[in-house]
């Protein structure tokens, strides 16, 4: 990519401008600029259901209209060794710059660490997947799980 002033369109601009009738207009880009490519910000994503966010209502049962009020659902629960949340790395913007080839750079992203926590570890085949060490129900944090043996 050039950088600053395109010194032949520049000259090309000259030359036709002086050919132009009155009133006739003639358009040549002569610099160029690119914007900076925004990065993104480190991501957590779940693997488990969160029990916090399971709607609490009657479910169906097999007979035509019929509903047991008092099945509210399965509990969410997960076993020893499960993969129990994932980080996606931040990844880095890239450089813009003005047409003068002043450099223009991209807003810093967040690259937020992955948190175990309670009942959780580092998977040892990857270390941005947590792993229950412990069966319970999840209670998915910001950037990290734990497991609670009780239920609430």
């Amino acid at each position: 990519m050039i950088k600053g002033l395109n010194k032949k369109a520049l000259k090309k601009v000259l030359l036709l401008s002086r050919q132009l009738q009155a009133g006739e207009s003639y358009v040549q880009p002569v610099a160029i600029g690119r914007r900076p490519k925004e990065g993104k910000d480190a991501q957590f994503i779940p693997l488990v259901a969160d029990p916090k966010k399971r709607v609490l209502m009657p479910q169906a049962s097999g007979e035509g209209d019929k509903v047991d009020m008092r099945d509210l659902g399965a509990i969410v629960t997960v076993g020893e060794n499960e993969q129990v949340m994932k980080r996606i790395p931040a990844i880095k913007g890239e450089n813009g710059f003005t047409v003068t080839g002043a450099i223009i750079p991209p807003k810093p992203v967040k690259d937020h660490p992955l948190k175990p926590g309670t009942g959780t570890k580092f998977s040892s085949d990857n270390p941005n997947t947590l792993l229950s060490t412990m069966s319970g129900m999840p209670v998915i944090k910001s950037s990290g799980v734990e497991i609670d043996e009780a239920f609430v």
